[in-house]
């Protein structure tokens, strides 16, 4: 299923849509099939069309500052900014490293008690670790505890990294009502013991009754809405906050690894294709078949 996740997308990008037009137009021959898309390839490949594509896929807004968040269960840093490779044993940096570097710019600022990377992996490259796994190692190097990153399985997409998260923060959640059942259950238990002593030389009916655990924290009632920070490049905030928050989570967006610039200029050279524009123009509209795709076919 991955797999077609992955492929399906490409028959609707740029370079896909020309190689259909083309392909038709010389079997039909009709050249005017074969002209459409190489116009096409041209206008997607040019500076000034994929800037406004990739415009509309980060949305409007820029870099926040992390300082005005206010605080939240925990951090969660998407995968998809490393690559791994055997002589590099925390692996290459990519476009997106600002992913990980909001991330610990935001748990240093205190803004949650939780930083989670999510274990990007993909079955094509089965002898390479989940990216998550990587970025732990690197957080730790930079003076975070070990203790409070946590990485999610292997997940292959956004839908899985939502739900590998929501599970994570269940645990969590069961694990401190736990916590709170035993230790209520424990001063009960001194309570008790230290009013036996104080009235053992009462009448029997001047002893107090054994109170009863508490149960408000027992768990069982984990409907708690999760506030997080999500942290992700700009153009893929809008496709992953709708999928975490399908997952009940409240959605603080951090959106970083900006791709347009806050002061565009038009020159001639926004007019000549090059593939820097292509892979941005076929970026954004990726973004924009999940977008389709999550709210139309899978609701």
């Amino acid at each position: 299923m991955l797999y077609l996740h992955k492929l399906l997308p490409s028959l609707f990008l740029p370079i896909g849509i020309t190689l259909i037009l083309v392909g038709v137009g010389l079997v039909l021959r009709r050249r005017w099939l074969c002209w459409s898309g190489l116009g096409l390839l041209y206008l997607f490949s040019t500076g000034v069309v994929s800037g406004k594509i990739m415009g509309w896929a980060e949305g409007a807004g820029g870099r926040r500052e992390g300082e005005n968040l206010e605080p939240a269960s925990a951090i969660v840093v998407l995968s998809g900014m490393l690559q791994d490779r055997k002589d590099a044993p925390l692996g290459e940096w990519s476009d997106a490293v600002d992913r990980f570097e909001g991330g610990v710019e935001l748990y240093q600022a205190g803004k949650a008690p939780l930083l989670i990377f999510t274990g990007g992996h993909v079955p094509w490259r089965p002898e390479d670790r989940p990216e998550g796994e990587i970025l732990k190692e690197r957080a730790i190097k930079l003076g975070i505890p070990g203790n409070k990153i946590v990485v999610t399985g292997k997940v292959g997409n956004t839908e899985t990294e939502a739900s590998a998260v929501k599970e994570i923060l269940r645990y969590a959640e069961r694990e401190k009502a736990e916590s709170k059942i035993r230790k209520a259950e424990n001063s009960s238990s001194r309570v008790a013991g230290d009013a036996l002593l104080v009235t053992s030389n009462s009448p029997p009916q001047s002893r107090p009754q054994n109170p009863e655990p508490s149960t408000e924290a027992r768990p069982g009632s984990l409907g708690a809405r999760h506030r997080i920070i999500l942290v992700t490049s700009a153009f893929h905030m809008r496709r992953a906050r709708m999928l975490f928050e399908r997952q009940g989570f409240e959605v603080e967006p951090f959106p970083v690894d900006f791709q347009t610039s806050d002061r565009p200029t038009i020159n001639v050279l926004s007019f000549i294709p090059s593939a820097h524009a292509l892979a941005k123009s076929e970026t954004a509209m990726r973004e924009g078949i999940g977008i389709l795709y999550y709210s139309i076919i899978k609701r």
